[in-house]
């Protein structure tokens, strides 16, 4: 995974990316002048899009909901939470660990 990414992503091949990322910066002003208040929904709808546009060469969908961006948002939203200190009971039970899971 680590060889193709740098593949894809090394300095050579930026440039090829400048035009997705320009038709994304731009799609983020729009959204940002017509919705201000959701401005963080705005820059990671950009930056997920932006991602996927070059990594899998998926085209940007600017004025539709998408189901993969919502899953990708939702997964870094579960991420961030359990890893947070103490969000798990085992940090202040350690012998939890040993009662088989369900």
């Amino acid at each position: 995974m680590r060889k193709a990414a740098n593949e894809r992503l090394n300095k050579g091949s930026v440039r090829v990316f400048y035009e997705t990322q320009t038709t994304e910066a731009v799609a983020l002003a729009c959204n940002w002048l017509v919705d201000s208040k959701q401005w963080d929904q705005h820059l990671r709808r950009c930056t997920a899009w932006t991602m996927q546009s070059v990594l899998y060469g998926h085209a940007s969908r600017i004025h539709e909901p998408d189901r993969t961006i919502e899953a990708y948002n939702d997964f870094a939203k579960r991420i961030s939470i359990a890893a947070y200190p103490g969000t798990h009971l085992v940090e202040f039970l350690p012998w939890i660990r040993h009662i088989p899971g369900r």
